[in-house]
This record gives structure tokens, C-alpha cells and sequence, in this order.
């Protein structure tokens, strides 16, 4: 990320915010980005695994019980079919978070509004190469 900063420093054709300062403050774009990916990861396998619930809720400790008549319920992917729309959004939406949220921070760094656009396009590069290589691990 340090190259990115560098690259936003470079483009953004101002010297007087240090490279540190950069680095800094882009690093916050990285939150929306991981947080995504978490939700993005966390939903593949909430969503199929989620029958397993039923039973566990019927018998919670394993000693036979039938609480809630749902001790022989099968594993059942439910709304399988629906994760991969799930897992997307998830990561599009931290990428639009993480854009907005970049420039916000640039507008916070530059006065001029010209050079925090300039200084965006690295960072804005960087997300979406990242949400790309995700939605490529997660959908395939």
C-alpha cells in the first residue's frame, strides 16, 4: 500500500502532505475492503450451513432429547442458490464504501478538489483490483 500512497502523492502533483500522511489516511480505505470480505466469507457458509441449527436447538446438549421435534431434521443447504447474489453485493458495497470514504479523506488532505481527485484514482485502482480479486475467489 505504500506504492499506492506513492502513487497518490506523485498523481496528485502536490509535495506538501508527506508520504506518511498518505499512508495513513488511505489505510482507512482498507477497513470497508476487509470488512466486506469478512461478510462476504461469513455469508458462504452461514446461509448453507444454517439447517444445521435445528437439531442442535431440539437436542442442545446431545443426549437424545427432541425439544422442538426437529432432532431428525437432515442437513439441507437452504437458499443456496442466492449466496454468490449475497457475496457479491457484500463486496461491491465495500468497494462504494471504501471510494466514498477515500474521498473523503483526500477532500480532508488537499483543499483543491482537483488534486484529491488525482490522488483518488491509485487508491480508487488499488480497491477495485482488490473487490475483483475477491469476486474472483468467491464466485469462481
Amino acid at each position: 500500500f505504500l506504492a499506492v500512497s506513492w502513487a497518490a502523492r506523485t498523481l496528485s502533483r502536490t509535495r506538501t502532505i508527506s508520504l506518511k500522511t498518505l499512508f495513513t489516511s488511505y489505510a482507512y480505505v482498507t477497513v470497508p475492503l476487509g470488512l466486506a470480505a469478512w461478510i462476504a466469507f461469513s455469508v458462504g457458509f452461514v446461509f448453507i450451513n444454517i439447517s444445521y441449527v435445528f437439531p442442535v436447538i431440539s437436542d442442545p446438549f446431545g443426549w437424545g432429547w427432541n425439544l422442538f421435534h426437529t432432532a431428525n431434521y437432515h442437513w439441507t443447504p437452504y437458499v443456496s442458490q442466492v449466496v454468490p447474489y449475497l457475496q457479491a453485493s457484500a463486496l461491491l458495497a465495500g468497494l462504494a464504501m471504501s471510494i466514498v470514504f477515500g474521498d473523503r479523506l483526500a477532500r480532508e488532505n488537499y483543499g483543491d478538489t482537483v488534486a484529491a481527485k488525482r490522488s483518488m484514482l491509485p487508491v480508487m485502482v488499488f480497491s477495485t483490483a482488490v473487490t475483483l480479486g475477491l469476486l474472483w475467489i468467491y464466485l469462481g
